[in-house]
């Protein structure tokens, strides 16, 4: 690794690379510091900022930093509590337009640590990482963009874990309660050093939605004793966090990431470029890694379907699910779906509201990766079935609410399925994702547009 970081930056690939499998103690700073990027006379530009004169924050960076981490040697030292102080100073200096919030001297700590005789190093690690997982985090005003974060975090845990998400729900222990400072300071307020490091090796090489993957991991490893406990007890749980294995949550996160669609994951406030950035790599890893995990869960999936029915564009009320046709069990290829690269914007194209994305218990996926997952979909129509008959996507099931006790033995088959409910504008999809999550059902989402974007999106699969 050292003859690799000497060549930095024309080695950063091969760097990234060896550390997706070890990154060495010794050297961990100056990977860091090339998995973020860091280049140019970033000792230099240190230097010169000042980060001496007395400003604002400083009351509030001295009440910080006795508290921070101070069971190590460096940090509980004078050397470090000066290197504590200046770095956050020096942040604020150059980002007149963001402010200082407690928690901050836990995000400098790591690489502090890990940049003992490099403070120029480390400053230029931490923007570059506040830049890639805190964008907006660190405005005046951030209620907006946690909200949405912990939104999006909610709608993940409800995908991968929807029993829990329920539990906690009906008990109103809402992240709001305990996950702040989880995502304020990317778990440095939470774990000690020598996890955060073991955690943030593999965070750095990941996607800025990483960690939201790796808060629901947390969470299912107290699975089992959250579903027990009561809204006093997850409190007093919380408040003292056991013990949790970090590489088991590593694993359990990156595995999540790969089975969750990139725009369920997205946050428009938080990460405005982030939005638009599921690239076409992305997601051809994505469909792929999908496409081999549906194939595991094998003949089962595709029996269960075939026992719903055989047709593809009958309707039913009561206890009877309606037919699927031979494309929801044997898809076609999604290079067989034409779609216009450039096309007019549709309302389903607008980001989600703040408003809809908290009150929604599943989040929203866009319809591009609906298109690139759709062999992987079972669509659920929650409309009457007069309006099911008169038009409906093909192969998709109807479940109208006021049927959904009848028929939810008919549709137990389909757990484990990804499902999309997509109806009507209105919060007829919300209902539905709901009662499914409610039941325990995983992998369900609500299709952005629902039936308008099926409709125009994908006129030849539409059937009137």
């Amino acid at each position: 690794m050292e003859a690799l970081l000497e060549g930095y930056p024309h080695t950063r690939d091969e760097i990234v690379r060896q550390a997706r499998v070890d990154v060495p103690l010794t050297v961990r700073g100056r990977v860091w510091a090339a998995v973020l990027g860091v280049e140019g006379d970033f000792r230099g530009r240190f230097a010169k900022i000042d980060k001496w004169s007395a400003r604002s924050t400083d009351r509030q960076i001295e009440v910080d930093i006795p508290r921070c981490h101070q069971y190590n040697e460096f940090l509980s030292s004078p050397a470090g509590h000066a290197a504590l102080r200046r770095l956050p100073k020096a942040w604020v200096e150059t980002n007149p337009d963001l402010v200082y919030w407690q928690g901050l001297d836990s995000l400098c700590a790591p690489f502090l640590v890990s940049n003992v005789n490099d403070e120029g190093l480390a400053f230029a690690c931490l923007g570059k990482f506040i830049a890639k997982f805190l964008p907006r985090f660190f405005l005046y005003d951030n209620a907006s963009v946690i909200q949405e974060y912990l939104a999006t975090f909610r709608h993940v845990l409800a995908f991968h874990a929807p029993a829990l998400a329920a539990h906690l729900a009906s008990i109103h222990f809402v992240p709001e309660l305990y996950a702040i400072p989880w995502f304020l300071t990317m778990y440095t307020h939470v774990f000690p050093l020598h996890k955060i490091f073991h955690l943030w090796d593999k965070l750095l090489l990941g996607p800025s939605s990483l960690p939201l993957c790796f808060g629901v991991a947390i969470l299912m490893q107290l699975e089992q004793r959250l579903l027990l406990f009561s809204f006093n007890e997850c409190i007093l749980l919380f408040s003292d966090l056991p013990d949790i294995d970090i590489d088991v949550c590593n694993q359990a996160a990156a595995r999540m990431l790969m089975e969750t669609p990139p725009s369920l994951l997205q946050r428009h406030l938080n990460d405005p470029g982030a939005a638009s950035s599921a690239t076409a790599s992305a997601m051809a890893a994505t469909v792929a890694r999908l496409a081999e995990l549906n194939s595991g869960a094998g003949e089962g999936g595709a029996s269960a379907l075939a026992e719903l029915g055989t047709g593809g564009s009958s309707s039913s009320s009561g206890g009877d699910v309606a037919a699927l046709g031979a494309q929801a069990a044997k898809p076609k290829s999604p290079g067989a779906l034409p779609r216009s690269a450039v096309r007019t914007r549709r309302w389903w194209d607008e980001p989600t509201s703040l408003e809809v994305l908290r009150a929604d218990v599943s989040g929203r996926i866009s319809v591009d990766d609906f298109i690139a997952l759709r062999k992987l979909f079972v669509v659920l129509d929650p409309r009457l079935p007069a309006d099911f008959a008169e038009g409906h996507f093909r192969g998709s099931v109807n479940v109208p609410l006021r049927n959904v006790a009848k028929m939810m033995p008919s549709l137990r088959p389909l757990a484990g399925r990804y499902l999309a409910v997509a109806g009507a504008r209105g919060k007829q999809d919300s209902q539905l994702a709901q009662l499914l999550v409610e039941e325990g059902f995983p992998k369900v989402c609500i299709l952005k547009g629902g039936v308008d974007a099926l409709r125009t999106e994908l006129r030849h699969l539409w059937v009137a």
